[in-house]
């Protein structure tokens, strides 16, 4: 089992865990977060989550290196 970290982007204090075993694909992760948050996410079906890696190689991404990437800041604009 895998505890991730999860966030909602452009919300802040969105912060939660999602416990899921280390076997399963994105499409177990989508599920598991749909599960965790189901109130937020009941108009939402799990297979449409965008799910993002905050991380490069071993090192987490900053906030100063995403303002700095245009393409990584345009993935976390919110719609």
């Amino acid at each position: 089992m895998v505890k991730l970290s999860c966030a909602f982007v452009g919300t802040a204090g969105s912060t939660f865990p999602v416990d899921i075993d280390a076997s399963l694909s994105v499409g177990g992760l989508k599920d598991a977060t749909k599960a965790k948050q189901a109130n937020k996410l009941k108009n939402v079906d799990a297979k449409n989550l965008q799910l993002y890696l905050a991380k490069e190689g071993n090192v987490w991404v900053t906030e100063a290196e995403v303002k700095n990437d245009d393409e990584k800041e345009n993935m976390l604009e919110t719609k």
